[in-house]
């Protein structure tokens, strides 16, 4: 009998996966198909098997995840990934740039889906 037989969650013998893949996947799930829901579970899971990851890598997953509970009005876990990352140990320069880079990749996919349903382009 394999440790996986044993455990009574398949998540605790997971093996880690990239952090930048789960994103990528999460952004596809919330951009493409609409599915903030989905995306949101796609970074917890990554998020909980990311031991090893870069802290770059992790605190872009967590400012991905911070943005889809904003969205999904999850306040608490907000208040989470928030405290989460600001334990992440980065530079002020290496957090400003995630941050912008969060900002540029939000407003390049709202402008790529156009304007929400029932709005005009001014």
């Amino acid at each position: 009998m394999t440790e996986a037989d044993l455990c009574s969650d398949p998540l605790e013998v997971a093996a880690p996966i990239s952090l930048a893949s789960a994103v990528r996947a999460a952004e596809r799930l919330r951009d493409l198909q609409g599915n903030d829901v989905a995306a949101a579970r796609e970074l917890d899971l990554a998020l909980q098997r990311s031991g090893g990851s870069k802290p770059e890598e992790h605190a872009y997953a967590l400012l991905v995840r911070m943005e889809l509970a904003e969205h999904l009005h999850q306040v608490e876990q907000l208040d989470r990934f928030r405290r989460d990352f600001e334990q992440v140990n980065l530079s002020p320069f290496e957090r400003e740039r995630l941050e912008r880079r969060l900002a540029a990749a939000t407003s390049h996919d709202r402008a790529a889906s156009g304007p929400p349903a029932g709005t005009l382009n001014p």
